[in-house]
């Protein structure tokens, strides 16, 4: 099927100027010798809401959102897939015939594949979850989907994390335990030392900080770090620093981009996809 050059798709978010999206769509779309092009915009609350409602009217085949308006966006299309309504937050829009929108979440299908990649598909050891936002959703239905042993879950504000927990229906039955802990230096080096995996989702090493506790990281910890700075954050130096096992999001960026052309593109098919998404940053 030939696409009309009117092909348009992007990512919206406060601040996506340093984003690996347009360039990594645009360079897939470049070997396919496809008419579509991909474009960031970094825009506040009101301007995110008009461009997810005008979409249609731009010709736009769909978007990606990012912080801070994933969940902004759920509220506000007409349709979503099974997962995406159970996270209760989206990283694709779909431009449907007759101009509604449908919302997808391809985050936690590639945090899926990352941890399955990295333990073999086995049970997770303990784990502990940094934020309690869009990302987070994603991360802990992935992590609800895989099973665990053990997952602490730790956020700036307490309550947005038991909030959290409650909204996906947790069920004890599983085996499975998820513990919330204050935002602070003790209770977050307690749970960095008691856990195998560290996942990071606060974004907050795009500022060059970190969490904290952060230095209680050692080298049996295997770090998940959402965001992926242009630079040396401090929590990859800290990493470094100890030996600990470390990746950034470009890899989840990749993943879950792939995921997002399967959607708006459904002939694109999965060898294709997989040859043309071997891409080095």
């Amino acid at each position: 099927m030939a696409y009309k050059i009117d092909d348009f798709l992007g990512l919206i978010g406060s601040d996506v100027n340093k984003s690996l999206s347009p360039y990594i769509h645009n360079t897939v779309y470049s070997k396919r010798e496809q008419n579509a092009f991909y474009k960031a915009y970094s825009l506040n609350e009101e301007e995110a809401l008009k461009t997810i409602e005008a979409l249609s009217i731009f010709s736009f085949r769909g978007i990606n959102i990012t912080n801070p308006y994933k969940q902004l966006a759920f509220d506000n299309v007409d349709l979503l897939s099974k997962s995406a309504r159970e996270i209760g937050a989206i990283n694709t829009i779909k431009v449907m015939e007759g101009g509604k929108l449908k919302g997808y979440n391809t985050d936690f299908l590639a945090v899926k594949e990352i941890l399955r990649g990295r333990y073999n598909n086995q049970k997770l050891p303990s784990t502990l979850l940094l934020g309690a936002g869009g990302a987070a959703r994603a991360v802990l239905y992935a992590l609800l989907d895989l099973e665990f042993e053990k997952l602490i879950i730790a956020n700036r504000t307490k309550p947005k994390a038991l909030k959290l927990i409650s909204e996906f229906n947790y069920k004890k039955e599983t085996g499975s335990r998820i513990e919330v802990i204050d935002w602070d230096v003790n209770n977050i080096s307690k749970a960095v030392i008691g856990s195998e995996i560290v996942i990071d989702t606060t974004g907050l090493s795009w500022d060059n900080k970190s969490f904290p506790g952060y230095n209680s990281i050692a080298s049996d910890n295997f770090i998940f770090d959402l965001s992926y700075p242009d630079f040396n954050a401090k929590l990859k130096i800290k990493a470094d620093q100890v030996n600990a096992e470390y990746i950034d999001g470009k890899k989840m960026l990749l993943y879950q981009a792939r995921e997002a052309d399967k959607i708006w593109f459904p002939d694109f098919n999965d060898k294709e996809r997989g040859k043309m998404f071997d891409i080095q940053f």
